[in-house]
C-alpha cells in the first residue's frame, strides 16, 4: 500500500506495486485481458 504523506506538500516518492504478470512458469490470469484468459492452456508447446 501507498504510504501516506506527512504534510500537504511533503511529496512520497512513487512505490511500485508489483503485478503478477502472465509471463513465466505459473502464470497469473489476474491480469491477463479476458480473452486470453478464457483461451489460456497451461502448456502450449511441442506435442502435449
Amino acid at each position: 500500500m501507498a504510504k501516506k504523506a506527512k504534510g500537504l506538500y511533503a511529496k512520497v516518492a512513487h512505490e511500485p506495486i508489483f503485478h503478477k504478470t502472465s509471463i513465466g512458469r505459473n502464470p497469473s490470469k489476474c491480469k491477463m485481458n479476458k480473452s486470453k484468459r478464457r483461451s489460456f492452456k497451461k502448456y502450449n508447446g511441442q506435442g502435449r
